[in-house]
């Protein structure tokens, strides 16, 4: 049995590359992480245990806490995306054993607590199950690649195929923006719209993020603008790939062209990229609730009917430090917790 912390480029890639192909293996790789190290969102570190059944391989951000709270401290978090252990042949046994040896590991970091985002392609074993507090974050849609576009718009509604007959008249995808240009295009309407959302400060990206992950491998991603036929950009994308998925990451659309239908002319375009390519699943992600209510799930429930249960998990393994350090939080902020790690926002 071998259990260790790998942070090391060489290292980390040998081990992404020895596990087979996934949905979602994208958020996983160590130039995905790169991007949110740039971000200024923890130090990407990995968990790896390797028995002779098999091998159990967890990326994840590692932060320290403020040092106006508590000194010497830290706490993990997945990625933006998803995450999770990734188990490769190991048994129940094998993994019991790997939640004993990796809580051990994270008390010798001075680790007091973890937030996980597990990925929804991937089972959540029992005895992780039996390990987090598990709760349900949201639905999210996936469309189904395995056959022609024409079967992609079969799937469709009836008001989503009739939106992307509309928007075929009036758009286009544009190709031939250099980087630069492209990046600026879609930050200018990615930030509209979060201004217009109201959205938390989590969710304004900076430079050094866009400018990190369009630096990803050209297989790993893609940045798909829509414009008018004047070439007015209404709608962009930023997409993650691996070798069998594509992953709705970041996306944004101007309102004042709602009526051309830009966001459903540029899903759909792309998972007919995305078919050209091979790909077998296009990940669109859910709403920003769990409420089936939500207008976004259900904007994206008109393209599939396959439907996914988003899990989050939370553990706390130091619970006294935990509690003084939230203490010491609401003291300074005069607030009340809404989310696991939320002494990181002062």
């Amino acid at each position: 049995m071998i259990i260790k912390l790998v942070s090391k480029e060489n290292e980390w890639n040998r081990i992404y590359e020895s596990m087979p192909e996934f949905i979602g293996k994208i958020y996983y790789s160590f130039n995905y992480f790169g991007a949110l190290r740039a971000n200024n969102e923890g130090t990407p570190s990995a968990v790896y245990f390797k028995t002779e059944n098999g091998f159990i391989f967890y990326p994840f951000l590692i932060k320290d806490v403020p040092n106006l709270l508590a000194q010497g401290y830290a706490d993990i978090e997945s990625p933006y995306g998803y995450g999770g252990p990734v188990i490769i042949g190991c048994d129940y046994k094998d993994i019991r054993q790997y939640i004993q040896e990796y809580f051990n590991l994270m008390r010798e970091q001075r680790v007091i607590a973890e937030f996980v985002r597990f990925s929804p392609f991937l089972p959540i074993n029992e005895a992780l199950k039996e390990t987090y507090e598990l709760s349900l974050n949201r639905k999210t849609v996936c469309i189904e690649l395995n056959d022609s576009f024409a079967e992609v718009i079969k799937g469709c509604t009836g008001a989503r195929k009739r939106n992307y007959k509309r928007a075929c008249r009036d758009l286009y995808l544009e190709t031939n923006y250099e980087i630069n240009q492209a990046k600026n295009i879609f930050k200018n309407l990615y930030t509209k719209n979060m201004n217009r959302l109201e959205a938390d400060n989590y969710y304004y990206f900076s430079d050094n993020y866009f400018d990190k992950l369009l630096e990803l491998p050209a297989e790993n991603i893609s940045l798909n603008i829509v414009c008018t036929y004047d070439r007015t950009p209404v709608a962009a994308g930023i997409f993650l790939k691996d070798s069998v998925s594509v992953h709705y990451h970041l996306g944004a659309s101007d309102l004042t062209y709602k009526e051309m239908q830009p966001a459903s002319f540029l899903i759909l375009n792309t998972a007919k990229e995305a078919i050209g390519e091979g790909k077998k699943a296009f990940h669109l992600g859910g709403g920003v609730s769990k409420d089936c209510d939500d207008k976004l799930f259900r904007f994206k429930r008109g393209f599939s009917e396959q439907v996914l249960n988003f899990y989050i998990g939370k553990k706390i393994y130091d619970i006294d430090k935990y509690n003084l350090i939230s203490k010491n939080w609401q003291k300074i902020t005069g607030k009340i917790p809404e989310i696991h790690l939320h002494y990181h926002y002062l």
